[in-house]
């Protein structure tokens, strides 16, 4: 596996949050990582479907790499979820639950890849990708972020 590059000036995707290890990883980082590549399927911004291919590490393997979801008792990563921020500040929340093998079992793909025409100027170096949703709206591009936390107790928010 590659080696930590927290302080790297070439950095891609910070991970940070419940994390045993947070740190950030490079395109060169995220190829490193056990690869799928995978045709989706989905609707685009206005309706219309596309099939595009991406290629890159899973969720899981990824923050896996940044030491996994710290966990205080048994299953509390089922109160996690990880949000992913792009460079404009656009976020997605995923659950844990639909992204952990023994549960959901999502293959949220962190693509550095794709057929796709190629981002100008490279902006769109790493883009989430959630291959079973049938629209792209938590397809997260020029991702910089992923930050795992813990989902608010229903009764610690307040008029509940």
């Amino acid at each position: 596996m590659a080696s930590p590059t927290s302080n790297s000036s070439d950095s891609v995707v910070a991970v940070r949050g419940l994390v045993a290890q947070p740190r950030s990883f490079t395109r060169a980082d995220l190829a490193a990582l056990p690869q799928v590549t995978r045709p989706v399927k989905f609707l685009g911004r206005k309706g219309a479907e596309r099939t595009v291919t991406y290629t890159g590490p899973t969720l899981l393997d990824v923050v896996q790499a940044a030491g996994g979801v710290v966990e205080e008792q048994r299953l509390d990563r089922l109160r996690a979820c990880v949000i992913a921020r792009s460079a404009s500040g656009y976020t997605v929340v995923c659950s844990w639950g639909e992204i952990d093998a023994h549960f959901g079992d999502g293959e949220f793909i962190l693509a550095h890849q794709s057929d796709d025409e190629p981002a100008a100027s490279g902006e769109e170096a790493v883009r989430l990708v959630v291959p079973n949703d049938h629209h792209g709206g938590r397809y997260v591009g020029q991702l910089v972020e992923l930050e795992v936390a813990e989902i608010a107790r229903a009764s610690a928010v307040k008029g509940s």
